[in-house]
C-alpha cells in the first residue's frame, strides 16, 4: 500500500474476467491537501500483462482507478489508495557492519569504502551516491587526523591512516553527504571501533 517517491514502483493488476489487454489504470485527479498524482506505464522489463511501473513525485496520498473497456466504453471496476513516502534515512554500511560499531582493520582495508542504504528497505533502489566525506579519528602516535574525499571509495591517504590505527581505537566517517532517489540530501555518520 505505499510508492516510494522517486523511484520505479513496480504494481500488478489483474482484474477477473477481464483480459489484461482492457484493463486501464489511471491515477484519479488529485485533489485536496496531501493528494498525490504521478505517472503509470506498463513494465517495460515485464513481458506478463498487468505489470505496471508508478512514479509519484512527492509524499502524500494517491489513488488508482481501475478500468474495463469494452465495445469503447471504459466502466471502473475499483479503486486502490496508497501512501507515497520518502525512501528512508540511509545509514553507513562496510561489511556487514551498519551504522557503526566494531570492526577489523582488515574488514576496513578489504571493503576499501563504504555503501550508503536504507536500514531494513528490501525494496530495489538505484545505488545512493555519495558526494563527499571525511575520515577522522588518532593515528598510532596519537595525532589527530581528518582525511576528506569525494566519493564512498576510501583514498590511499585513509587506507594508510587505516593500517596505522590499533586495536581498540575509534576512528569515525562523517559529513558523507549522500543524495537518495527522491532527491534528499542526507548528512551522514558512523563511528567505528577497531577490533
Amino acid at each position: 500500500d505505499v510508492f516510494y517517491v522517486g523511484v520505479d514502483n513496480p504494481v500488478s493488476i489483474n482484474v477477473p474476467m477481464v483480459d489484461s489487454r482492457d484493463v486501464v489504470v489511471q491515477f484519479e485527479s488529485a485533489s485536496g491537501q496531501g493528494k498525490v498524482t504521478g505517472t503509470i506505464t506498463p513494465d517495460s522489463e515485464s513481458r506478463a500483462p498487468g505489470n505496471y511501473i508508478v512514479k509519484v513525485p512527492s509524499q502524500g496520498r494517491t489513488t488508482l482507478n481501475i478500468y474495463s473497456k469494452a465495445d469503447g466504453k471504459m466502466q471502473l471496476v475499483g479503486k486502490k489508495e496508497y501512501r507515497c513516502k520518502n525512501i528512508p534515512t540511509p545509514v553507513i554500511e562496510i561489511g556487514n557492519v551498519r551504522g557503526g560499531g566494531p570492526i577489523s582493520k582488515e574488514e576496513l582495508l578489504a571493503a576499501g569504502g563504504f555503501r550508503v542504504r536504507p536500514p531494513d528497505f528490501d525494496f530495489q533502489i538505484p545505488p545512493i551516491r555519495v558526494n563527499s566525506f571525511a575520515l577522522e579519528g588518532r593515528d598510532a602516535r596519537g595525532e589527530y587526523q581528518i582525511i576528506t574525499g569525494t566519493s564512498n571509495r576510501f583514498t590511499p591517504e585513509m587506507l594508510e591512516f587505516i593500517r596505522s590505527v590499533r586495536s581498540g581505537q575509534r576512528i569515525s566517517i562523517i559529513d558523507a553527504r549522500a543524495v537518495t532517489p527522491d532527491g534528499k540530501q542526507h548528512n551522514l555518520s558512523a563511528n567505528l571501533i577497531i577490533r
